[in-house]
């Protein structure tokens, strides 16, 4: 319980509806655990007296139930419904807030981090403690008012009628049900806990099929998915019961134990001769101590829930980033005209350094080829660069601050990247290259449009630029998506340009018209370009040549075929690709 005490917070922002709930929640719970026995108690000693009743007499006493139903049900109603009100704002708050951390953690986190598994998160995780907080909120409100307004009204009749105080013995059950409630909350957070872990890889199990759906149907693995999924939906199933099974198995044993209570109650009330008015009235109230008891415990469980919910997302809230900015981070004004690496070494977790005692320099006007065999460090050298990964020792300064010394949003926002792979959003064309510079007008996006080659396409679609893309592009094909992610580039024109693999997608006509078009965006920026190709990389006056982490080569093509072996040997293969 104290570990959602902060989060009770939550419903600060709107606690003058939550304060108006909870009145109705007083209400409701003085009208059922009060009212209810106490109408009762009235109704029945006047209807069956065996005396002639007036009828105005008889009539105020029999309205006296449909106006304490009337009080009970309206109560209860304001009560759900602002509390429904409440816990919507309080979900829609708490996803913000999820979804806003998301925003800040880094690259690796991502990595090693199913996009599913988040998604379930956010969707299901909050949704579930949200009902935590406010159900709990709610019911913590209302049952205890009502166990409170049943023992009033034992009082009273006990001080009415001392004969009626030894049957309050059937009070004294109720600390029993405490031992249950513990020991099957217990049980419920552990089960909960297991629960949730497998709807998050449900949820990612959904998201890899319906974004490799291409794979699936080349590779005929359709089969196989579909008895994956069954055995993850079994593996949820049985979870699940388990939960229902601890969850719904406490209502039962409080109303056994609740049971006892009434028949202690009805043995000493025989043995004192109450009353059968009175003792229906007191059987009504400790049915309304008992009942708020049954609840509590449902409350409990809930709590339980609501933790294996809460370890989820506090994975991400209190996720620290490996990449921190530091409170006094500066603001990169100049652009950016010299990036420095002295003495760099870097490893992914726990794996052997990548790079080992890197030293390079960077100038302004310089397009620096990257090339080598796959892993050997070409992408991450470019990481570096964004401040997407952190060098373990040494420096990456630009313009020779610290890169650890700056705010990363200044330093990314000189940076354009065209991966091999580019994300587009599913909007529109126009708005997936509008990315590049929120503030451009529609003449200076179709210019980028037209540098990168892609402008003609769009005007020939019905919708032009107008036209949606689908989710991350699946209307266009992949070169059509690397145009569009180089038109990005193109509009944000930004000191620093890195370019992973970025015409790899591209036929050799539109590869030949975007190195033309390149010929203007690098000027006075430094440019990256990561490639296989050598055709790419033609644009390049300088290329950097890496093996195993390191740089073994650093010149121009034509001194690099002279003098370099690795690099003459990846020169070498791919001429023999292209005439086999």
């Amino acid at each position: 319980m104290k570990r959602l005490l902060p989060y009770f917070k939550l419903i600060t922002p709107h606690r003058k509806i939550f304060a108006l709930a909870v009145f109705f929640g007083v209400v409701y719970g003085v009208a059922t655990g009060y009212g209810l026995p106490y109408m009762i108690e009235t109704i029945i000693p006047v209807i069956f007296s065996g005396n002639k009743v007036p009828l105005l007499t008889l009539l105020m006493v029999t309205a006296y139930l449909p106006v304490m139903m009337t009080i009970r049900a309206t109560a209860g109603y304001f009560n759900s419904y602002l509390m429904s009100y409440c816990g919507i704002k309080v979900l829609e708050d708490l996803r913000i807030s999820v979804f806003k951390k998301l925003q800040t953690l880094p690259l690796a986190f991502y990595q090693a981090n199913q996009s599913g598994d988040l998604i379930s998160r956010i969707l299901a995780d909050t949704g579930r403690f949200k009902t935590t907080i406010v159900s709990t909120s709610n019911e913590l409100v209302k049952q205890p008012i009502t166990i409170i307004s049943a023992i009033v009204f034992f009082t009273k009749t006990g001080l009415e009628n001392n004969a009626t105080l030894y049957i309050f013995s059937g009070l004294a059950l109720i600390p029993i049900c405490v031992l249950p409630i513990r020991y099957i909350g217990k049980k419920v957070l552990n089960k909960a806990v297991i629960q949730q872990r497998l709807l998050g890889g449900l949820t990612a199990l959904v998201s890899e099929n319906l974004q490799g759906f291409r794979e699936i149907s080349a590779f005929t693995l359709e089969k196989r998915q579909e008895e994956v999924f069954h055995k993850k939906i079994l593996s949820f199933f049985h979870a699940q019961m388990k939960v229902i099974k601890y969850s719904k198995i406490l209502s039962p044993i409080i109303e056994v134990v609740a049971s006892f209570g009434i028949c202690i109650t009805i043995l000493l009330a025989g043995l004192k001769g109450i009353g059968h008015e009175e003792i229906i009235a007191i059987i009504t109230a400790l049915y309304f101590c008992y009942e708020p008891v049954k609840k509590i415990g449902g409350i409990h469980n809930k709590l339980k829930n609501g933790l294996a919910s809460l370890d989820r997302l506090e994975f991400i809230t209190k996720h620290q980033d490996e990449i921190p900015e530091k409170p006094t981070a500066i603001t990169l004004k100049n652009p950016i005209n010299l990036i420095s690496i002295k003495n760099g070494i870097f490893s992914y977790n726990d794996t052997p350094p990548l790079f080992r005692n890197l030293n390079i320099n960077i100038l302004k006007d310089q397009v620096v080829g990257l090339v080598g065999v796959s892993g050997s460090g070409k992408s991450t050298f470019a990481n570096l660069i964004p401040r997407f990964y952190d060098l373990e020792h040494g420096s990456l300064t630009v313009n020779r601050i610290d890169v650890k010394e700056l705010n990363k949003q200044s330093l990314r926002s000189q940076i354009a990247i065209v991966p091999q792979d580019p994300i587009l959003f599913s909007d529109t064309i126009y708005n997936n290259i509008l990315i590049g510079d929120l503030s451009a007008d529609s003449h200076k996006v179709k210019k980028a449009a037209q540098n990168a080659q892609i402008h003609r396409f769009i005007e020939s679609l019905p919708e032009k630029y107008q036209s949606l893309v689908g989710e991350n592009g699946t209307r266009l094909s992949g070169g059509q998506k690397q145009r569009i992610a180089l038109a990005r580039a193109f509009l944000k024109n930004a000191p620093v340009l890195i370019m992973d693999e970025a015409t790899s997608a591209l036929d050799s006509e539109s590869e030949v018209r975007i190195q033309e078009a390149l010929t203007e965006l690098v000027k006075n920026k430094i440019v990256f370009i990561i490639a296989h190709r050598f055709s790419t990389i033609k644009v390049c006056d300088r290329i950097l040549v890496f093996n195993s982490g390191e740089i073994v080569g650093d010149g121009s093509h034509d001194a690099l075929l002279k003098s370099n072996s690795t690099y003459q040997k990846l020169y070498e293969n791919q001429r023999l690709k292209k005439t086999s």
